[in-house]
């Protein structure tokens, strides 16, 4: 689709513009605004399509230019929330973008101004070229106002120019002119499509346009990188147009909003004080509106989350992972879109889920954003967690203090997922490496390596899976000094006290005084940003809290054992990691949601009235509860992580009675488990850890 062909869409306004123009005209008004819709909008830069008006965007070279989401750059608030950015690394060569303008059968003098804004963040290489023709020879007028970093500046190219910023190139050489010379001499020539490699226009391949915002020279050797915006182009006799730059309107698939709001937890706004509870209706969350105009509060579109709060969502329909990103997210922010995350970094981290109990990291971002579904293939549940920085200074112009995330809603953007087949993932237990000490480094006390002495030792995989947490070989030796990064499958969330319990095996239990195998633990939820935890001997807990993560998913830990201690013989190993256990791993249940009025909630087919006890069981775990319905039978049963059966007994109610039965669990080995509690009535499902 051409330029004339978008206009169209605003037919209505174009007639109104010319039934109107002999008035306005008069008056020197504006009368025409016209959104350029990247890419449908912009002219194929080729042959064929020469002689046809409108905008074309070009790039060589190492250098780039395409649409951008500038949110993050104070926009003038008449035009946004995109604009084309032109950027290029530098070097020599032919390196430069280009975002021309073509209207056909225009002379120099009939063009009283061209007006643009721009955003320079590094280089000052960029001016407007204007390819002008008088039939037997061409020249090239070369307009060039400072350039000014990190701001938005607008420039306009008219009457006013001087010599200082306007030149004229022609035969090769580049000559300071006034404008009114300029007119004078070259005011009669043709503005022309300009061929980018200058040939007979018969065999030229790429044109550029006639009026030419450029980034870069011919033999670059800096990098420059500017955006450009709002351009306003103005001929004689026909009203001034200004040009937007923006994506096209995408609207969802079908079937691809929130359904149900599974969880909300709110936390404090910035001063401390709770979200208002006009700001706490969850439901706002399940359509989006896109909308940042202000409201009264009595008619906000949002909920918010508050400092540190988070919200799950549960979709109507999987969500499909197609091409690029699979889900937009809304937030609101009041006024118009200048600098918004800049002016009020109000940020997420996002997680999926396919049983809305194990969840995947998706990123961060700040206020509207997307994000891929990346190994999933599929999700039903969206989780959105504020990781707002409360100390950070927000100045978006509200009365009364930040409340963190402003959730408008979300949307998936690749349709329904149809192929159901679950993530081959595991849930509770390491399952990868992703670094390590090499085994050419990894050595024993008395400095030999583990590999030639014990190679059983240094297989990876003994860490991974369930504990075995006895006097085997079950584990990874790190070796003195050594290290291992490992990595769960699913994140692992910061519940109530610990969240990971730490299993290393010392043959025969001794106490750390006696054999002092320690080693220092790190987490981090990307494998980028690290906390350092503490440092651990033998056995241990990690509490995700202490760390400042809501969520971790990655673990480094080294060896931090003192070689020099006589309590090591010459043939030990440094720290020996059995397994690492998420205590919170989270189990599919049932299917749960929130009761819109009093936001408890609510979980379809189940009851939580059985006691389970103790937790963590060495010899036996105890079930109990009062039969207050006609059930009678009841049954108990024990699954490992991998969802295997490893126990089940059905046992004979009545009702009103007291349920009081011992499972033994000697037989089980060291590890987590679930343990399911299923009648006509009752459907409990509890994680019990085996000591």
């Amino acid at each position: 689709m051409n330029l004339i062909l978008q206009e169209n869409h605003f037919s209505k306004f174009k007639v109104f513009c010319i039934s109107i123009i002999a008035l306005l005209f008069s008056f020197g008004k504006i009368c025409a605004q016209i959104q350029v819709i990247v890419p449908n909008d912009i002219v194929a830069s080729d042959l064929t399509n020469a002689t046809n008006p409108g905008w074309r965007l070009l790039s060589t070279g190492n250098s780039s230019a395409s649409l951008v989401l500038s949110s993050d750059f104070g926009i003038p608030s008449s035009f946004g929330p995109n604009s084309i950015r032109a950027n290029r690394t530098g070097g020599t060569g032919n390196n430069r973008s280009f975002l021309g303008y073509y209207e056909g059968v225009r002379t120099l003098a009939s063009l009283n101004s061209v007006t643009w804004n721009r955003y320079s963040e590094q280089g000052n290489d960029s001016y407007l070229n204007i390819f002008i023709t008088n039939g037997e020879a061409v020249a090239t007028v070369v307009f060039q106002p400072a350039v000014i970093l990190n701001s938005w500046n607008t420039f306009t190219y008219n009457n006013t120019a001087t010599s200082a910023n306007l030149s004229i190139r022609f035969n090769s050489q580049s000559l300071p002119i006034s404008y009114a010379d300029l007119i004078g001499q070259f005011g009669s020539w043709q503005i022309y499509n300009h061929p980018l490699q200058f040939v007979s226009q018969n065999n030229a391949s790429d044109f550029i346009g006639g009026i030419v915002l450029v980034s870069g020279s011919s033999s670059p050797t800096a990098a420059q990188t500017h955006t450009f915006d709002g351009v306003s182009i103005n001929f004689s006799n026909q009203p001034e147009k200004t040009f937007d730059f923006v994506a096209p309107t995408v609207n969802p698939p079908s079937g691809c909003l929130p359904i149900n709001v599974v969880n909300y937890e709110p936390k404090n706004r910035q001063d401390g004080t709770p979200v208002l509870p006009s700001r706490q209706f969850f439901n706002n969350a399940l359509v989006p509106e896109n909308s940042d105009a202000t409201t009264s509060e009595e008619g906000v579109n949002f909920v918010s989350l508050g400092f540190g709060g988070q919200i799950i969502l549960e979709m109507e329909n999987p969500i499909f992972n197609g091409p690029n990103a699979d889900i937009k997210v809304y937030e609101t922010t009041f006024g118009n879109a200048a600098g918004r995350c800049s002016r009020s970094p109000e940020k997420i981290k996002a997680y999926a889920s396919q049983d809305g109990c194990n969840y995947i990291y998706l990123g961060e971002d700040c206020q509207d954003a997307t994000f891929d579904l990346g190994i999933f293939t599929w999700a039903k549940f969206i989780k959105l967690v504020d990781c707002s920085d409360a100390n950070n200074l927000f100045s978006n112009g509200n009365n009364g203090p930040e409340d963190g995330y402003d959730l408008d809603g979300v949307e998936c953007l690749n349709g329904i997922a149809t192929d159901l087949t679950p993530a081959n993932l595991i849930s509770g237990y390491l399952t990868q490496a992703v670094d390590f000490t090499p085994n050419a480094e990894a050595r024993r006390k008395n400095n030999s390596l583990i590999i030639t002495a014990t190679p059983d030792r240094r297989n990876l995989t003994k860490m991974f899976g369930a504990p075995q947490n006895n006097n085997t070989n079950n584990f990874f030796s790190f070796g003195f000094g050594g290290f291992v990064t490992v990595k769960f499958d699913y994140v692992v969330f910061d519940g109530p006290g610990d969240d990971l319990r730490i299993y290393e095996t010392s043959f025969g239990n001794p106490s750390c005084n006696n054999y002092p195998e320690r080693a220092s633990y790190e987490v981090s939820l990307d494998g980028d940003t690290w906390i350092d935890y503490q440092t651990i001997c033998q056995d241990g807990f990690i509490d995700i809290a202490a760390t400042g993560f809501q969520g971790i998913q990655y673990v480094r830990i080294t060896d931090r054992s003192p070689i020099t201690s006589n309590k090591f013989p010459g043939t030990a190993d440094g720290y020996d990691l059995d397994a690492i256990v998420d205590l919170h791993a989270c189990v599919t249940n049932s299917t749960a949601k929130l009761d819109s009025e009093s936001g408890e909630e609510v979980v379809e087919g189940s009851s939580s009235g059985a006691t389970i006890f103790p937790n963590p069981a060495n010899e036996f775990v105890n079930v109990s509860f009062i039969n207050e319905s006609s059930d009678t039978e009841v049954s108990v049963s024990i699954y490992n992580m991998m969802g295997a059966l490893i126990l089940s007994k059905t046992y004979v109610i009545q009702n009103e009675a007291f349920f009081n039965q011992n499972l033994e669990l000697n037989e089980l080995p060291a590890g987590l488990y679930v343990l399911r509690i299923s009648s006509a009535s009752i459907e409990q499902t509890e994680k019990i850890v085996k000591n």
